[in-house]
């Protein structure tokens, strides 16, 4: 995981072509994930395996949508079968997944204000 880069340019650059910028998308991205992974976590407090697998599933697509790679590749690791194992490595990955949102959230941060002096 720590190989990928965090964030795609070229995805993140083309929503913000698209208005992005405007309607302060990255924003609503980062707030939303932090939402989600406080879904996560309590879902994996709790050992329900079938939310930490859907709000996985609907993470890794936000990601893959802005570009987060590295986040994207992370919530796969718990969109598979549920089961107690998955309840373990969500437990395990909310660190990381933390740690990982706070240094995209500053990789997305950096490419808008670039982006915006274009």
């Amino acid at each position: 995981m720590h190989g990928s880069p965090l964030i795609d340019r070229s995805v993140l650059d083309e929503l913000l072509e698209d208005g992005g910028l405007e309607h302060g998308i990255v924003t609503i991205f980062v707030t939303t994930t932090h939402s989600r992974l406080r879904e996560l976590a309590e879902a994996a407090d709790r050992g329900d395996a079938e939310r930490i697998a859907r709000v996985a599933h609907s993470l890794k697509g936000a990601c893959a949508t802005f570009g987060a790679l590295r986040l994207a590749t992370a919530a796969s690791r718990l969109s598979g079968p549920t089961g107690g194992d998955l309840v373990l490595r969500a437990r395990t990955l909310q660190g990381p997944l933390a740690e990982m949102l706070a240094a995209t959230e500053l990789a997305l941060a950096s490419a808008t204000a670039d982006f915006a002096h274009r």
